[in-house]
């Protein structure tokens, strides 16, 4: 009886290892599958599609690189930088060489507003691609923003050593030129915007030459590339006053800058 026992044991371990090993090898087609519909999806501009194969390849491998790292990579593009943070933070547990995701991981700390935290992961980026153009630019812009205004314009520099054809970079280089008062220096800056992008920098041009020249220009902040342009300028010249932030108040203030001295807007009052 302990013999047959033994016997069988043996031959149900057989065929469990078998189903096993079966098993994992189906759970590593299907993760390779899913892997490569993400990356697929990605090429033809399919977040979404790409978003839900990579969260399948998650659930069957946690600790998928690829899989995190370019689900990192969506989440950003679509500015949910919280989840970016989190997936790019556990694919960096694994990898802290991968250039990409410490500057997407940068990124994502960027758009929290921790910007001591992504410079130093544009940095460590730098570390590993030192002519790694995209986190040259990044790391100027949290420069900018931190008022490093001669910080921002090296690295501006070193951004389009590496891509000579890098308008935003040229642009935002302007930026820092104004935020220094080197105005003569900017408008050559937007030159060279205009000059890879011509139908990028219009808007830099005119607004660089108004503020050059003592003009007030007001803005009206939104999404749009001249709304962008223009209130990127007045906040780096001190002039946040001149951006406003609903149709109402633009309306309001332009009134004040056009109106003859005395009269009020209709529908308002003031002493």
């Amino acid at each position: 009886m302990k013999k047959i026992q033994s016997k069988f044991s043996s031959s149900w371990n057989h065929r469990a290892r078998t189903a096993e090993v079966d098993a994992g090898a189906n759970r590593l087609a299907l993760i390779s599958q899913r892997f490569d519909d993400g990356w697929s999806a990605i090429e033809q501009g399919r977040f979404g599609d790409a978003r839900h194969s990579f969260q399948v390849v998650l659930s069957l491998q946690p600790d998928h690189f690829g899989a995190l790292q370019l689900l990192g990579a969506i989440e950003l593009h679509a500015h949910r930088y919280k989840n970016a943070s989190k997936l790019l933070a556990r694919a960096l547990e694994i990898n802290r060489g991968h250039a990409e995701s410490l500057y997407n991981y940068g990124a994502a700390m960027h758009g929290l507003g921790h910007l001591t935290t992504a410079l130093d992961s544009y940095d460590a980026a730098l570390a590993i691609k030192p002519d790694y153009p995209d986190a040259l630019y990044n790391r100027g812009n949290a420069l900018l923003e931190l008022k490093r205004y001669q910080d921002a314009l090296d690295s501006y520099d070193r951004a389009i050593k590496a891509r000579s054809d890098f308008a935003e970079a040229h642009s935002n280089r302007a930026n820092a030129l104004h935020a220094l008062r080197r105005f003569d220096e900017a408008l050559d800056s937007y030159d060279s915007a205009i000059s890879c992008k011509p139908d990028y920098s219009i808007a830099h041009a005119t607004a660089s030459y108004a503020l050059r020249i003592g003009l007030p220009l007001l803005t009206l902040a939104g999404r749009s590339f001249a709304s962008r342009v223009a209130d990127s300028l007045l906040v780096a010249m001190g002039l946040p006053e001149l951006v406003a932030h609903s149709q109402d108040q633009y309306q309001l203030s332009l009134w004040w800058q056009t109106a003859p001295t005395g009269r009020s807007p209709a529908g308002s009052s003031h002493s």
